[in-house]
């Protein structure tokens, strides 16, 4: 599996995915985009499928954090189905002083 952020590529055109989809089915691997989608269910289909990266064309897999709604999982998983696609739910992070943690 290679793991990408293709939305850090100083140049996006011409468009690497295409090649780099080739290459995944000629070698075999997997690509994971790690985009960590967590946003209303609107914003997260347009940006899996539309805009300058179309992530839904290309990655095999995604992940969103596990603090999203259920309706975005489905959103991303309605979306991804025609391209036989996975998503991935990330319990936590290792980003230190992190908000996101239980108050007692």
């Amino acid at each position: 599996m290679l793991k990408t952020h293709i939305d850090i590529l100083k140049e996006f055109y011409p468009n690497p995915t295409k090649k780099l989809q080739e290459l995944s089915h000629k070698e075999n691997f997997m690509i994971l985009e790690d985009h960590k989608f967590v946003d209303i269910g609107n914003r997260v289909q347009l940006q899996y499928q539309r805009g300058p990266f179309k992530i839904v064309e290309w990655a095999d897999l995604i992940n969103a954090h596990s603090i999203v709604a259920p309706d975005i999982i489905a959103t991303l998983k309605n979306a991804g189905l025609g391209f036989n696609r996975a998503l991935l739910l990330l319990a936590e992070m290792s980003s230190s002083g992190t908000l996101a943690k239980k108050v007692e």
